[in-house]
């Protein structure tokens, strides 16, 4: 299997009501007029089993001031992109000053922290009597049950992984067929399960290849990104890591050129 994070896709906005959407809101709170940048990328773990990074870039105040990224995992693009935006939410509730009056009642996380803690609750732990404290001693018990719910998805996860490896094994010695090794891939295109403007990555170095198998050879996973095949409307952008070169395809107009993730640089 790959152990390289292979770029996805991109999207420089959000669903209304989401926690992308939240985290605009308190960056404009703060004075910010350019909207957060969501980089995805893929890595496969196993026959049947993908596993999703969201990279959160938001941009300074000034033109030479240096973005802030931010990562986060998920089982997919949109579920990634929730994540990291709650954990750019909880970074700005700590270290920003300000956020008391609009966001009181928000998470903060410290940077050793490995739990959030709720600084509009401290000193009320016994005392929630109103309809304000009520509702955050939910949103408090809520992050604490996802947090247990995460960490049963990760170990479900590495458990599927374990038997997929296995299971692949058994399958090229003709114990099983390819629809059991490698599962369905009715997968939606990025295009339609991110909010516009949204962009799909392609290296351009590389074509596509056979893998060797156990005893016969086997594809790689289809792309999540270009399963419908996805008509790509607007410009595309290049952008270079580590010698390879990859095309940044809009299938929607975006109105500023987007930052590239870190450790990407911008081929003129």
């Amino acid at each position: 299997m790959s152990t390289v994070w292979q770029p996805l896709g991109y999207s420089g906005s959000y669903e209304e009501g989401s926690l992308p959407h939240i985290l605009w809101l308190m960056l404009q709170h703060l004075g910010h007029n350019h909207p957060p940048e969501y980089h995805f990328f893929s890595l496969e773990r196993s026959s049947s089993l993908r596993a999703y990074m969201a990279e959160l870039c938001i941009q300074g105040f000034w033109t030479h001031e240096s973005p802030l990224y931010f990562q986060a995992y998920g089982w997919d693009a949109p579920s990634a992109m929730h994540e990291v935006a709650f954990q750019a939410i909880v970074y700005y509730r700590h270290h920003r000053p300000g956020m008391d009056g609009f966001f009181h009642y928000f998470p903060a996380r410290t940077n050793q922290a490995t739990a959030n803690y709720y600084p509009g609750l401290e000193g009320n732990m016994r005392e929630i009597d109103t309809p304000q404290l009520f509702l955050a001693g939910l949103v408090r018990a809520m992050d604490r049950y996802l947090a247990n719910t995460m960490a049963e998805l990760r170990r479900l996860q590495a458990r599927v992984v374990m038997l997929d490896r296995r299971i692949e094994q058994l399958g090229h010695q003709g114990h099983f067929d390819n629809a059991i090794i490698y599962g369905n891939h009715e997968l939606q295109p990025l295009t339609e399960t991110l909010p516009p403007p949204v962009g799909v990555y392609q290296n351009i170095n590389t074509r596509a290849h056979m893998r060797v198998g156990f005893h016969r050879n086997r594809r790689t996973m289809p792309d999540p990104a270009l399963v419908g095949d996805p008509v790509l409307l607007g410009p595309f952008y290049a952008f270079e890591r580590n010698g390879r070169q990859y095309h940044l395809t809009m299938a929607t107009p975006s109105t500023t050129m987007p930052q590239p993730p870190i450790r990407f640089s911008q081929v003129p």
